[in-house]
C-alpha cells in the first residue's frame, strides 16, 4: 500500500471556462492544484500551456495551465487533465477557499439553525483553513529535502490536535448530529491529501481488509516507526505517538504478561488458551521465550481474516515453539458465536482472551458472545477482555476523526452491566487500567457453584 497520491483535495464542479482561441470548455472537478475539463473538440494537447479563465464570479483573473493528459470519452468528446503553475499566492488561497466553501456548501444546507451553520462554517474556514495553510508551509519546506525534523513534528503535532480538538468540540456543540459523519469526511477529504501521504493512516482510514485495525496495521503501530516519506513520515510519528494508539500497544504488552502469568501459574500438564480475533497474534509471539518448561501450552487463534491467520501461522513457525501447539482456525463472527462445533474442539479452554474485539460489539451480539465464550471456559478458567474506556474521550478523536473508527462506547461499569445482563452464572470479576485509564481489562474468573462477586 502507498500513501495519498493527491496534493490538494478537489471537488467535482460543473462550470464554464475559455480556452484558448476562445474555446469553450466545462470543467468537472478542480483543486489548488490544477483541473480537469471535458470539450467537444480537441481544445489541447498534452504538453500545451494555456491561459484558461474560470466563468465564476469568485474568480476574477485567468490561469496559467499546462496539460497533463487528454482522454476519449464514451460519448466520442475528450477530456482533459491540467495542472496550475505560476500561480500568484492570492490565486491559491483564493482557490483554497473556493474548495473548502464548495466542500461544506450541502453541509450548511442540511444545518437546523443559524447558529448550528455558524459553527459549521467557522469550523471550516477558520480553524480547518489555517490548519491547511500550516500543512502546506511545512510541506514547502519538508521539500527541501532536509533530514527529519523534530520541530517540524512537534509543530505538525501541535497544529493536528488542534484542528482535531475543535473538531471535537463542535461535535460537541452540535444539536443535529445527523451531519457530523458528512463534517468529519468533509474534513478528511480537505485535509486528507497530506495526512494520507502517511501510509499507516491511509491503511487506517481506508480499511483494505473490511474492517478497522487489520493485522498489518497493528504491526505497524506495534512496530512503532514510520514506514513512508516525506510529510508522510511526520503524520505516521504523529499517528503512534497519539494516546489511544500508544495505549493500544502498552494494551499487547499487558496482555501479554496476564497470559505468562495464568498460563506458568496453572499446575503443571496441558493449558488450553484460545484467542479470538487474534490478528497478528503478536502477544503470544513474543510471550513464547518466557513459558515455563513445565507447561505444555495449546494455543487456539480464531480469526475470520485468512490473511491474518496466514500471517501468524508464518510468524509464530518461524520461532520454533518447542513448548507449545497451535491451531490455526478462520472463523466467522457467527461461527464464533456457536463456538465449539465452529472449531470442532471438545476441550474446555483455561484462558480465553480477546483484545479489541469487543469495542466493534452491539449489546446484543456483546452478550451473545460472553455467554459463549463463558461456556467454554473450564472450571478456574479465565476470560480476558479489553474494552475502551468511554470517559477518555481524547484518546479516541485522532482514530474517530482521521480513521473513521466508530468504537462502541462504554465505561467499566456499563461493561459490567452487560456482563450480568448476559445471564452467565458462577462467575467473579476483577478490573484493571492501564496507566492512562484509557483501556480497561476485565477478567472473569469461573468458580464453579461458588456465588458471583466482583
Amino acid at each position: 500500500m502507498t500513501g495519498e497520491k493527491r496534493f490538494y483535495p478537489r471537488v467535482s464542479v460543473n462550470i464554464g471556462l475559455s480556452l484558448r482561441h476562445n474555446a469553450e470548455a466545462s470543467a468537472f472537478d478542480l483543486s489548488e492544484g490544477g483541473i480537469g475539463f471535458a470539450a467537444s473538440g480537441e481544445a489541447c494537447e498534452p504538453g500545451d500551456k494555456l491561459l484558461i479563465s474560470i466563468k465564476d464570479p469568485d474568480f476574477n483573473s485567468g490561469f496559467n495551465l499546462r496539460m497533463k493528459w487528454k482522454k476519449r470519452n464514451t460519448e466520442g468528446s475528450f477530456i482533459y487533465g491540467g495542472e496550475f503553475f505560476n500561480l500568484r499566492q492570492k490565486q491559491k488561497e483564493g482557490l483554497r477557499r473556493w474548495v473548502i466553501a464548495r466542500k461544506i456548501s450541502p453541509l450548511l444546507k442540511k444545518a437546523k439553525s443559524a447558529a448550528e451553520s455558524g459553527l459549521i462554517l467557522r469550523f471550516f474556514t477558520d480553524y480547518l483553513s489555517r490548519y491547511m495553510d500550516e500543512i502546506i508551509s511545512i510541506n514547502g519546506a519538508l521539500a527541501a529535502g532536509n533530514a527529519y525534523s523534530l520541530e517540524y513534528e512537534e509543530k505538525l503535532d501541535k497544529l493536528s490536535i488542534k484542528a482535531l480538538l475543535s473538531g471535537s468540540c463542535l461535535e460537541e456543540c452540535l444539536e443535529n448530529k445527523e451531519i457530523l459523519g458528512g463534517i468529519k469526511n468533509s474534513f478528511r477529504q480537505l485535509a486528507g491529501p497530506w495526512i494520507y501521504k502517511s501510509e499507516i493512516l491511509k491503511r487506517a482510514f481506508d480499511k483494505p481488509s473490511g474492517y478497522p485495525g487489520d493485522y498489518e496495521l497493528l504491526e505497524m503501530i506495534y512496530n512503532n516507526r514510520p514506514v513512508s516519506g516525506g510529510i508522510g513520515a511526520y503524520f505516521d510519528n504523529i499517528f503512534l505517538r497519539s494516546p489511544y494508539i500508544t495505549s493500544v500497544r502498552q494494551r499487547k504488552d499487558k496482555i501479554k504478561l496476564m497470559l505468562l502469568s495464568a498460563i506458568n501459574d496453572k499446575k503443571p500438564g496441558r493449558v488450553n488458551v484460545l484467542s479470538v480475533g487474534c490478528g497478528p497474534c503478536r502477544e503470544i509471539r513474543e510471550l513464547l521465550p518466557d513459558l515455563n518448561p513445565d507447561k505444555e501450552a495449546h494455543f487456539t487463534c480464531v480469526d475470520w481474516d485468512e490473511k491474518a491467520l496466514s500471517f501468524s501461522r508464518h510468524m509464530i513457525m518461524k520461532l520454533h515453539p518447542h513448548k507449545a501447539i497451535f491451531k490455526f482456525c478462520r472463523c466467522r463472527l457467527k461461527d464464533i458465536l456457536r463456538i465449539e462445533p465452529a472449531l470442532g474442539m471438545p476441550e474446555k479452554q483455561d484462558v480465553i482472551y480477546s483484545t479489541g474485539f469487543f469495542d466493534y460489539l452491539p449489546r446484543r451480539v456483546f452478550k451473545k458472545l460472553i455467554r459463549s465464550l463463558f461456556t467454554f471456559l473450564a472450571e478456574g478458567g479465565k476470560l480476558i477482555i479489553t474494552h475502551k474506556n468511554r470517559e477518555m474521550t481524547m484518546p479516541q478523536i485522532h482514530p474517530e476523526w482521521l480513521c473513521d473508527w466508530n468504537l462502541m462506547p462504554r465505561n467499566k461499569d456499563e461493561f459490567i452491566k452487560l456482563i450480568y445482563e448476559s445471564g452467565i452464572k458462577q462467575f467473579s470479576i476483577s478490573v484493571s487500567s492501564d496507566n492512562f485509564g484509557y483501556i480497561h481489562y476485565f477478567v472473569l474468573s469461573k468458580d464453579g457453584m461458588r456465588k458471583t462477586r466482583t
